[in-house]
């Protein structure tokens, strides 16, 4: 590790990671873009990593390196392209957490909670215990300890002076079985372990040599049994704490990113121009439409969020002359681009409009385009800017939607599926999350199914009911006092009454 100080390092709390000192060969493609750039600290054209790789030794099994680092990016991983062709790092980018925390890279490593010691067997000089008795009478279903042993235990914890019959009532309530005890297989004469008195009363020595092997065969049997015992329970107590810590660690989370000021922009562009540009505050629903001049003034109207959504926000943002940089970035473009149909091979085109209407039910979400290029040639900025509004709308209904399920829907003919996406924050709960919620405070909902909600009244279309079970493909409801099943995938909207 080197000890010269980067923006991302210094950013990332992490050490900078040197090339030469790290193995290599256990990286892909995208973890080496991803060591290239924490060294460097800074944006870098693909030439020059590549440059950088190949002077620590890095080569491509296809012979050219710079085209197997181009084709391994993807919209998943933290490495991003930039407009201007060169790559940066996503520093909020999950995988490029658990990339720094699996290669040892942070500076601050979290502290390991300790796994709980294995407990120490006593010496056999110790007297048995009751546990110690109780568990081996437990574990002795084979016979592996004799009727004089048993009563040596017996002897040893409870006595050491009592009655053949006390003895077999102990040994009854221990194993809740019926014991019958001999004396000739008890008392030998050979040994001065136990003797019997004039009275009838056994009687244990305890200065006898023997009395510590038996103490060591009933140990044999029991202490693995506590061990176990011992063990789980300190576990099941680690985990409990575990569990304690990450719903605190998760409240904190979600009260810091309910912080974060969202936006959701869609634009009007020709070519590389913009002429129009809504704005949506995420929390208030409030929405700004910008048209020729009033353009002037996005910078300032974007510099009060921290969070951009929006149809590739990064070339979005370049096109206006603003650094991407600035802003956590969601793409609402979803990272699967295309759909394998059928065996023949023919192959479904997915595009943004289409997950939007197959998830929300709005029939043209982002309306025409050839609409919206004559609004711009014949300078109609009234009907662009009513354009813009209902887009932004339609893009609104669709990142609420991919928060409830953390998935879009794609529909066509006989497919109908979830395509997994991750544009949420800790603050976002899920439908499962908030039926949950719901159940366990026994708190009726409203849902809003099958299209998406109404702008100016979103829940007038609201079912109310008392959510009984919510699986992986249905939400169970008591509405009117009939039993309800729906789909997860048509909820467009809950709230908890």
């Amino acid at each position: 590790m080197s000890t010269r100080k980067t923006i991302y390092c210094e950013e990332l709390s992490i050490h900078v990671p040197v090339l030469e000192e790290m193995d290599l060969n256990k990286f892909n493609y995208i973890e080496l873009m991803v060591l290239v750039l924490l060294e460097n600290g800074f944006p870098m054209k693909l030439e020059q990593i590549t440059t950088r790789l190949t002077e620590a030794g890095v080569t491509s099994r296809i012979g050219k390196l710079s085209l197997s680092l181009k084709k391994a990016i993807n919209k998943k991983s933290p490495v991003i392209r930039l407009p201007t062709d060169e790559y940066d790092l996503m520093l909020d980018n999950d995988k490029l957490y658990w990339f720094v925390r699996k290669n040892d890279l942070l500076k601050n490593k979290p502290q390991q909670r300790p796994f709980p010691s294995e407990p120490v067997v006593p010496d056999d000089i110790e007297p048995l215990s009751e546990k110690e008795l109780s568990n081996a009478i437990d574990g002795n279903s084979y016979g592996r300890l004799s009727s004089r042993r048993l009563t040596v235990g017996v002897l040893d914890v409870y006595g050491p002076r009592l009655a053949l019959a006390e003895i077999e009532k102990i040994l009854v309530t221990l194993s809740k079985k019926q014991v019958s005890l001999s004396l000739t297989t008890i008392i030998y004469k050979k040994s001065d372990l136990i003797t019997i008195e004039a009275s009838g009363v056994l009687s244990l020595n305890r200065s006898s040599p023997e009395l510590c092997l038996a103490r060591k065969a009933i140990r044999q049997i029991s202490w693995p049994i506590i061990k176990r015992e011992m063990m789980s329970a300190a576990v099941k107590d680690m985990m409990r704490s575990a569990s304690i810590e990450a719903e605190a660690r998760q409240i904190v989370e979600q009260q810091e990113t309910a912080k974060l000021e969202r936006a959701i922009i869609s634009e009007a562009m020709t070519g590389s121009n913009c002429h129009g540009l809504a704005v949506l505050n995420f929390k208030s629903r409030k929405i700004d439409v910008l048209t020729g001049s009033e353009l002037e003034i996005v910078s300032d109207l974007l510099n009060r969020f921290q969070v951009i959504v929006a149809i590739k926000p990064r070339e979005l943002l370049h096109t206006l002359g603003l650094d991407s940089r600035q802003w956590q970035t969601i793409d609402l473009d979803s990272a699967q681009k295309t759909r394998k149909l059928n065996r023949r091979g023919r192959i479904l085109k997915i595009t943004p409009e289409m997950l939007i209407s197959h998830s929300t039910g709005i029939s043209k979400p982002l309306g025409d385009k050839k609409k919206i290029k004559e609004y711009i040639k014949q300078n109609e900025m009234q009907k662009l800017k009513r354009r813009l509004t209902s887009n932004i709308k339609s893009l609104y209904a669709f990142y609420r939607y991919a928060l409830l399920h953390h998935a879009v829907r794609l529909r066509w003919g006989f497919l109908d599926e979830m395509i997994g996406v991750d544009w949420g924050y800790p603050c976002d709960l899920s439908l499962y999350e908030l039926a949950k919620e719901s159940m366990k405070k026994q708190r009726p909902v409203e849902i809003v199914v099958r299209t998406a909600p109404g702008w100016k009244d979103p829940w007038s279309r609201a079912i109310r009911g008392m959510v009984t079970d919510i699986d992986s493909t249905y939400l169970d409801l008591i509405v009117d006092g009939w039993l309800e099943r729906f789909l997860r995938w048509d909820i467009q909207a809950i709230r908890i009454m």
